[in-house]
């Protein structure tokens, strides 16, 4: 049994059972580029091959704020959130905002953080990270922070 699906922009998935409970994970993306994983575990072997996806965009993209943007929005799908934006004409700035913390990326300084709102209203970042320093794990940790 072989499924196809496309949770990252221009990566479609395929996931074959290859044996009872062992599943083959590759995610190819527009140009061919493959990356994969084996696994027992579905779940981990799509986290391995997300993180692959990540190396390799950081590489190549030419519209990496875009991409880090489908990414978050990726892994905070199950979140409610109030507030999911992302705007191109602002160097590809965007905001992940939920009650009272937030997900800033602002295209112009290059840089990602994650901010909660105090009791006066305002807001205080509590992890800031440039984007041309940004490993998957940072953004996994991000993701972390937010619920």
């Amino acid at each position: 049994m072989t499924n196809i699906y496309q949770i990252l922009e221009g990566w479609k998935l395929n996931v074959e059972e290859v044996s009872n409970c062992v599943y083959k994970i590759e995610f190819v993306n527009r140009s061919g580029r493959v990356v994969g994983c084996t696994d027992h575990d579905y779940e981990r072997g799509i986290e391995t091959c997300v993180n692959y996806v990540f190396d390799i965009e950081k590489q190549i993209n030419k519209n990496w704020n875009k991409f880090v943007f489908d990414l978050l929005k990726y892994k905070l799908e199950k979140k409610k959130l109030d507030e999911e934006i992302y705007n191109d004409h602002f160097f590809g700035s965007c905001i992940f905002r939920q009650k009272n913390r937030r997900i800033v990326m602002d295209g112009k300084d290059a840089l990602i953080e994650f901010q909660k709102k105090t009791i006066f209203r305002t807001w205080i970042t509590k992890k800031q990270i440039s984007l041309k320093s940004l490993e998957y794990k940072d953004l996994k940790n991000i993701c972390v922070e937010f619920e």
